[in-house]
């Protein structure tokens, strides 16, 4: 929440051109929504939620677009906007491998398995 209060050591003339004069707004936004929806993925898939992948991509992409407006709204380029960019895309292609490449995987294994024993037919 530093950000919210003193812009985690930003500038305030990095905000000039934008809507708002403080760090205040925006760094709630990052904190409560960005990493609201963070925190609520990850306390799903520890729980094992059934819709726990769908929070885990609205995370991905949140966290994405918050990065793709700022960048517009800052007009400037930080390291960390690249390392927060590839986190998100990390989570997006986490949650299409256990969608997409883990459902193959056990569907492929399965399916040896009935060949095996003589059952594929």
């Amino acid at each position: 929440m530093a950000l919210a209060f003193n812009g985690a050591g930003m500038p305030l003339a990095s905000l000039e051109g934008s809507p708002f004069n403080s760090f205040v707004i925006p760094g709630l936004i990052l904190g409560l929504v960005v990493g609201g929806t963070q925190l609520l993925a990850a306390l799903a898939l520890l729980a094992n939620r059934q819709w726990s992948l769908l929070a885990s991509a609205v995370a991905g992409f949140g966290m994405l677009i918050w990065i793709f407006v700022e960048m517009a709204v800052i007009q400037g380029y930080s390291f960390l906007q690249a390392m927060y960019f590839g986190l998100g895309i990390a989570e997006l292609a986490l949650v299409l491998a256990l969608l997409g490449v883990a459902a193959g995987a056990l569907a492929i294994g399965h399916a040896s398995a009935d060949h095996a024993s003589g059952t594929d037919l």
